[in-house]
């Protein structure tokens, strides 16, 4: 993996539905994610067979995946949800996503996870 761009969350979040089909999201391990929190996206296709992360995204400490389709499933459900979310409905939204496997309900007593 030679040329990539780092980027944040905040920027996944706002772009995914305009990458293709095959774009992975490195993200870091850390958890909570913020919206300022570095991420990189690379085209899965690049990806040898045995690699599930490229060391480029490994040496940035991101060593964690999700694919875009995943990410704009997220944004879709918050859609359904909520008439106009905000960034941090969003950026909610996907930590619990990433820590439950499941989809965040927006009911009061179901935010925390």
């Amino acid at each position: 993996m030679d040329d990539f761009e780092t980027r944040t969350i905040g920027w996944l979040l706002a772009n995914a539905r305009s990458l293709s089909r095959w774009a992975v999201a490195c993200l870091p391990e850390l958890s909570p994610l913020a919206l300022n929190d570095t991420c990189i996206v690379i085209d899965s296709r690049d990806l040898d067979e045995d690699e599930d992360v490229p060391t480029d995204a490994l040496d940035l400490g991101l060593s964690r995946t999700l694919s875009a389709r995943s990410v704009v499933s997220v944004l879709d459900n918050v859609s359904l949800q909520l008439e106009e979310p905000g960034e941090e409905d969003v950026l909610d939204a996907l930590n619990y996503y990433l820590l439950a496997d499941a989809y965040i309900s927006f009911e009061p007593d179901q935010r925390e996870c």
